[in-house]
């Protein structure tokens, strides 16, 4: 995970730093969480800091509590969540791909059905594709680790050694 992270941590950087113009993939694209009281929308150098505190927060997050999180439209809209998505989807187990899954289809119904405040309508259709390609990765994932119960089971193990010891197998 560490070496994912910052390597998506600073892919990210490079991103936000060279995207925050109007018009940017990430421009405007506010913080996600459920925890963020207010996420910011605009493409202003605190609300880029702000993204990337809270996707190094989530990578950063062993347990990735943030998978059960309910998020805001506003979170969906920010676009941190789905490059969490993205830097994790090899580390998750089958319940997370699932959860996932689940939420970009929600992620998707709620872009289209739902007015967001200071975000514009070409950052709308940005973020929509990549929800679009960050669903169809983690629906990849799930299909190849999670086919079977028993194939199921087993990427649920090797993703997670911690079960395995609890197991006592190994």
């Amino acid at each position: 995970m560490p070496r994912a992270g910052g390597v998506l941590l600073v892919m990210m950087a490079v991103l936000l730093a060279g995207c925050s113009g109007q018009g940017g993939l990430l421009g405007g694209l506010g913080l996600a969480g459920g925890d963020a009281p207010t996420p910011c929308l605009d493409d202003s150098k605190d609300c880029i800091e702000q993204r990337m505190a809270r996707l190094k927060a989530m990578l950063d997050d062993k347990s990735r509590s943030w998978v059960n999180e309910q998020p805001t439209p506003q979170s969906y809209a920010s676009g941190v969540r789905l490059f969490a998505y993205r830097a994790t989807k090899s580390q998750l187990d089958c319940r997370e791909l699932h959860a996932g899954t689940t939420e970009t289809q929600k992620a998707k119904a709620t872009l289209a059905s739902t007015h967001i405040p200071g975000l514009a309508k070409d950052q709308l259709a940005k973020v929509k594709a990549l929800n679009d390609q960050v669903h169809e990765e983690l629906a990849r994932e799930y299909r190849r680790v999670c086919k079977s119960p028993k194939a199921a089971r087993k990427g649920f193990e090797s993703r997670n050694p911690r079960s395995k010891q609890a197991r006592g197998s190994g």
